[in-house]
C-alpha cells in the first residue's frame, strides 16, 4: 500500500522560513547618516560553531570563556588604586577613632580625605610622617613660612596626644596630623588660643616671658631705619616699646610672665592677641583653598 504524503506536512514545508546564507544584514537610520550592521537571526550556523558545541565541557567552560576575555578591572576615576588594603584598614579604624575626639571639627568623609593626603605624602606606606615631610606640607598647602611658627607647630603636633613624647626626632602620627588641622582651621577661638600659646611657649614652662618668648620672637621684626626714632643710637627701641606695650596689655610682671589662663582671657577680649608675637593664624585664602579640597564633590 502506497502511503500518501500528508497535505499538512507539505504546507508546513512551504511556509517554513528559509535560512539566509548571509550572516549579517545592514540597517540605516531614516536620514541614512548612520549604518548598523547586525547579525541575522536566520543566518545559518557554520561548521566551526557546531564543532565547538560538541567539544564544550561544563568543567572547562569558565576557563575557555575567560581565556578570550580581558579580566582586568576597569579603572574608576574616583578610586585610587595606589592605596594598599593595609592602609585602607588603618584609615577606617582611624576615622572611627577620631570622630569621637572632643576637638574634632571634621566629619567622617573629611577625616578620610585628610588621612589619604597623609598616606600619599608618606608614599602609601604604614609609617609615621617625618618632620621634613610635615614642614613641606605646611609650607606648600597652608602657606606657613615663618621658621618659629613651623618649629612650634611641629613640636605641638608631635605632643598633641602625648606630652611625654620628645619632639626632636619623632615623626608625626596620623591622628595628631588630623587633630592639628581640625584645631588650626576650624577650631573655636579658645582652642586656637591654646594652640597659639603652646606654639609660642618654646621652653615649655607654661609661661610667655619677656626675656624669652617676647624678645626672641620680636627680634628682627622692625626695620630700625623706619621704626626707630634714632636708628644709629637706639636700634632696639621698637622691640623694647612693643614688649612694654604687650606687658601692660596682658598685665604681666617682668618676673613671672603670662600664663595660659590669662592669655585666653585676653584673646576673648582682643582676638588679635593670638598673632601678637608670631603669624600663627592661617591666611583666609590658604584656608579656603585647602578646605575646598575637603568639601568639593568629584564629578
Amino acid at each position: 500500500m502506497i502511503r500518501r504524503k500528508s497535505l499538512f506536512t507539505g504546507q508546513k514545508s512551504l511556509t517554513a522560513p528559509r535560512l539566509d546564507a548571509t550572516a549579517t544584514f545592514t540597517v540605516y537610520t531614516r536620514d541614512r547618516r548612520m549604518k548598523y550592521v547586525v547579525p541575522s537571526v536566520f543566518a545559518s550556523q557554520s561548521f566551526n560553531q557546531f564543532r565547538n558545541r560538541r567539544l564544550l565541557d561544563v568543567s572547562t567552560f569558565v576557563k575557555k570563556v575567560t581565556e578570550k576575555i580581558n579580566s582586568k578591572a576597569a579603572k574608576i576615576p574616583d578610586s585610587n588604586s595606589n592605596f594598599p588594603a593595609a592602609i585602607r584598614l588603618v584609615i577606617i579604624s582611624l576615622v572611627c577613632e577620631l570622630k569621637r575626639h572632643p576637638k574634632m571639627h571634621f566629619d567622617g568623609r573629611e577625616i578620610a580625605i585628610i588621612l589619604q593626603m597623609y598616606y600619599a605624602i608618606v608614599g602609601y606606606k604604614v609609617r609615621l610622617m617625618t618632620q621634613i615631610e610635615f614642614v613641606d606640607f605646611l609650607v606648600g598647602s597652608l602657606g606657613i613660612t615663618n621658621s618659629h611658627t613651623l618649629a612650634g607647630i611641629k613640636r605641638v603636633t608631635v605632643q598633641l596626644r602625648d606630652d611625654r613624647r620628645r619632639p626632636e626626632k619623632l615623626g608625626i602620627p596620623p591622628g595628631n596630623f588630623v587633630i592639628m588641622l581640625s584645631i588650626y582651621l576650624r577650631g573655636s577661638l579658645l582652642e586656637r588660643a591654646e594652640l597659639a600659646f603652646e606654639i609660642m611657649d618654646i621652653d615649655r614652662d607654661g609661661l610667655l616671658r619677656k626675656q624669652v618668648e617676647f624678645r626672641r620672637f620680636l627680634a628682627g621684626s622692625f626695620d630700625p631705619e623706619i621704626a626707630a626714632t634714632h636708628a644709629d643710637i637706639d636700634p632696639d627701641q621698637p622691640v623694647r616699646e612693643t614688649i612694654q606695650y604687650l606687658e601692660n596689655l596682658l598685665a604681666s610682671s617682668s618676673d613671672r610672665g603670662v600664663d595660659l589662663i590669662r592669655f585666653k582671657e585676653m584673646v576673648v577680649k582682643q582676638p588679635w592677641i593670638i598673632d601678637c608675637l608670631l603669624p600663627i593664624s592661617c591666611r583666609e585664602l590658604h584656608s579656603m583653598a585647602f578646605q575646598n579640597l575637603l568639601t568639593v564633590k568629584t564629578l
